[in-house]
């Protein structure tokens, strides 16, 4: 109800400030602009008390403090007038009505009572930031680490003096049996390397469930340093059965400052992480053979065993078990044909017949939504996606990664599918396009009405917090503003292409823009092609 006492003021308030310029408003005495600015506490709940604002009439500005760091700052402020209005944006303004986001510059126009328009900018002020966490890595005898076999051993410092994320200011880990290597497949090849590492026992970091092994992604191409980050947030936001936890830091390895990087949890079949009763040897009969796998799509094909599925061809690699038996092979790659055969027939709208005998409808709805709205050119089932098999259930999408090129990071997605899709934020592409192998599920998927009516009830749920994206970009940014400019510092690159980025603006903050009005412009044409009417297919 409150959301639609709202809207009606603001279509009020456009009313009214169209007629003020005909007419003098009868409800505020002409005289001479903002006489008191506030923000509070029972007005906008995350705040911890009251912010009064000086208002300084001789330069027109507003200014005040924050008194403590906040993921949001979008308050409704409470104002005193004595001049005929107040706009913004040409929207009248009503105290204790409208929103505003504080964490940016505002400008206020007041009209006074001779008809001019005196400017007020509103500048609040934030607490120091806190410091990212560093985390410090010095091999044994600083021995550099070359490639992503053999593991380096050393020592590994994780110090948090600001508490950002958890209350241990420092933790120091040795490595005596395994230690750190490189990791990823483009991204390895690129100058700034993202690394794995493995501890001896079982540690939690930053309050995380305990596990042996973590990543620190480098985000080189990534010149928001936010894309991963992003991604992870709508994998919350969809509910993916898991998604991984992923913190900005800094790193150095033995005294070289590396940049800003993203600490992560390693994917991987763990009870706090990929939650799955993995087939034993022994598992070979009955529905005992039937699960648990956990699958990766990758073309590059480089885990022990792999195959491509019989009909559509999709580049499939068992990441657990890694050697499965002759009668689990034998299950899994009929499975698929089976699955594959389903989707394919004419009969493939058939819940009990079709491919929702094989395919959890759910799981592949949150998937191609967030592949979707991120135009992720490795989502057509291609590369880095995820799948299990559990025992006596159905393929299912469990968790995502890899989205540094996603967003309108990818300058190659007009070209990859011959011009059908474009790289910008308009136009299907996870709907429409195929691969180099074969061809991805997800075509034929958005073909039956069924699967489109969930991507649809799952879409609308979510919608709202779809929309609250650009500013929790906001937030993350602000949290590396200090560090990203170490970063880039270190990685001269903000004015240079560095494959395969569609923009290169030059600076940090046109980054970051410019991830927020691609994220922007996609969320609002996905709205508008995914909202068709019931039981027709997405235009």
């Amino acid at each position: 109800m409150k959301r639609i006492t709202l809207i009606v003021l603001a279509a009020l308030s456009l009313i009214c400030l169209a007629s003020c310029t005909e007419k003098e408003p009868e409800f505020i005495e002409p005289g001479g602009g903002i006489i008191s600015f506030a923000l509070l506490k029972a007005d906008n709940p995350t705040l911890i008390e009251d912010v009064i604002c000086t208002v300084n009439n001789q330069d027109s500005t507003i200014t005040g403090m924050f008194p403590e760091l906040l993921d949001d700052y979008r308050m409704i402020p409470t104002f005193e007038l004595d001049c005929e209005y107040l706009a913004c944006d040409g929207r009248l303004q009503l105290s204790g009505v409208n929103v505003q986001d504080f964490a940016n510059v505002i400008t206020y126009e007041a009209k006074m009572k001779d008809g001019s328009i005196r400017r007020y900018t509103v500048k609040m002020s934030f607490p120091v930031k806190p410091d990212l966490p560093v985390i410090s890595i010095k091999t044994v005898n600083g021995q550099k680490i070359t490639d992503k076999k053999n593991y380096i051993k050393g020592t590994v410092t994780i110090s948090d003096p600001s508490g950002l994320y958890w209350d241990t200011p420092e933790l120091v880990l040795e490595m005596t049996k395994d230690g750190i290597r490189g990791r990823g497949n483009t991204t390895w090849d690129m100058p700034k390397k993202p690394y794995k590492l493995k501890f001896d026992e079982k540690v939690s970091i930053f309050g995380l469930p305990k596990d042996k092994e973590w990543v620190i992604l480098a985000n080189y191409a990534d010149k928001s340093l936010l894309r991963n980050v992003v991604a992870m947030k709508l994998s919350e936001i969809v509910d993916m059965e898991w998604t991984p936890a992923m913190l900005p830091v800094e790193v150095y390895l033995n005294d070289e400052y590396l940049g800003c990087y993203t600490f992560s949890e390693h994917k991987k079949v763990s009870s706090g992480r990929v939650n799955l009763d993995i087939v034993s040897e022994t598992d070979n009969t009955g529905d005992l053979v039937t699960g648990d796998y956990y699958f990766e799509i990758e073309s590059r094909q480089d885990e022990t065993t792999c195959f491509l599925s019989a009909v559509n061809h999709i580049p499939m690699m068992f990441c657990e078990p890694e050697v499965p038996t002759s009668q689990q092979l034998k299950y899994v790659t009929e499975y698929f044909r089976d699955a594959e055969l389903a989707l394919n027939s004419a009969d493939f709208t058939n819940p009990s017949t079709g491919w929702q005998k094989y395919i959890d409808i759910e799981s592949f709805a949150k998937t191609f939504i967030v592949n979707e709205l991120t135009k992720n050119i490795d989502g057509n089932m291609r590369k880095s996606s995820f799948m299990s098999k559990k025992r006596g259930k159905k393929l299912e999408m469990i968790h995502l990664w890899d989205y540094d090129l996603t967003l309108g990071n990818c300058d190659y997605i007009a070209s990859t599918t011959g011009g059908m899709c474009s790289d910008g934020p308009e136009g299907w592409f996870i709907k429409v396009s195929a691969m180099d192998q074969g061809i991805s599920w997800f075509i034929r998927l958005c073909e039956d009405p069924a699967f489109c009516a969930e991507v649809k009830r799952i879409w609308n749920e979510i919608y709202p917090q779809l929309q609250e994206i650009p500013y929790f970009i906001d937030r993350q940014a602000r949290l590396i503003d200090d560090a990203q400019v170490r970063n880039f510092e270190r990685w001269d690159i903000l004015d240079k292409y560095v494959w395969p980025n569609k923009v290169v603006t030059g600076k940090y903050s046109s980054e970051v823009a410019y991830l927020k009005d691609f994220y922007t412009k996609r969320l609002e044409w996905m709205n508008a092609a995914v909202n068709v009417k019931e039981g027709e297919i997405f235009r």
